[in-house]
């Protein structure tokens, strides 16, 4: 589960623009990470951990805001690297906002991204579609999971008539077979 389910990384040349996508995902009944809504939860943390956690662990969908400075920018420049190494192959769970015309870097290029001549509300509509897509995946995912399989500390193991197939952590020592 995620703290979060929208991070918003921008410079902050965009803030204005950026806080109108978060309203209205946050109208959405979406939990967004806005930094400015979160202030006093910052002050009191390493900034960099802390940012670290944010769009390496704790959020589901990273949006990226790309314009020249956010690609200068030291703190930005950490929030992407952690978002696009937390996506690893879910690639669904990053949106590039290209605010650069031509000049995306390559890397950010696989990435589904939207052109900056779209309106805060359409990006936001956008997002919010991407978040409802991923959250009834995940949603049927556990669904599947839970109506065979049981959990006990760190082991999962799905139970049948005859026996157990066990997970991942599982070790075998002495088996016997009747």
């Amino acid at each position: 589960m995620y703290q979060f389910d929208i991070a918003l990384s921008y410079e902050s040349e965009s803030e204005k623009f950026v806080q109108e996508v978060a309203d209205y995902l946050i109208g959405e009944k979406w939990n967004v990470f806005f930094a400015p809504y979160y202030k006093k939860e910052l002050l009191s943390e390493n900034l960099k951990s802390e940012l670290y956690q944010i769009y390496q662990k704790k959020s589901l969908v990273k949006v990226l805001f790309v314009t020249e400075r956010y690609l200068k920018s030291e703190f930005t420049q950490l929030e992407a690297r952690r978002a696009v190494s937390s996506t690893g192959q879910e690639i669904r769970r990053l949106i590039v906002v290209n605010f650069l015309g031509e000049g995306l870097p390559e890397h950010l290029k696989k990435y589904v991204y939207l052109e900056h001549n779209l309106s805060a509300d359409e990006i936001a509509e956008l997002v919010s579609g991407r978040v409802q897509e991923l959250k009834g995946s995940e949603a049927a995912s556990e669904q599947a999971a839970d109506s065979g399989a049981s959990k006990t500390g760190n082991r999962n193991y799905v139970e049948h008539n005859e026996g157990i197939v066990m997970g991942d952590h599982a070790r075998i020592h002495h088996l016997t077979i009747n």
